[in-house]
């Protein structure tokens, strides 16, 4: 189970985050990734839940726009086909 660790509230604090383009949170985010092995599926749900909940809210959303924004260009490719 593989979660990007959106932990960027410091930097959005000093302004720099709203000045980089999408890409480039993309590219920050990569750089902190998180792992964990679970030995079932519960534990992976659990561990998952812990770990978006230590999220900030800013830090959820901005997780859930990049989603979404995978799951259009999918459609797109998709539509196309």
């Amino acid at each position: 189970l593989f979660a990007p660790e959106v932990c960027l509230s410091h930097i959005r604090k000093s302004g720099i985050i709203e000045s980089m383009g999408i890409k480039q949170r993309s590219e920050l985010r990569k750089k902190r990734i998180v792992a964990h092995r679970a030995r079932n599926f519960e534990e992976a749900e659990q561990w998952d839940l812990l770990f978006w909940q230590n999220r900030s809210p800013a830090d959820r959303l901005s997780a859930l726009v990049a989603i979404r924004r995978d799951i259009e260009k999918i459609k797109t490719v998709q539509r196309k086909s």
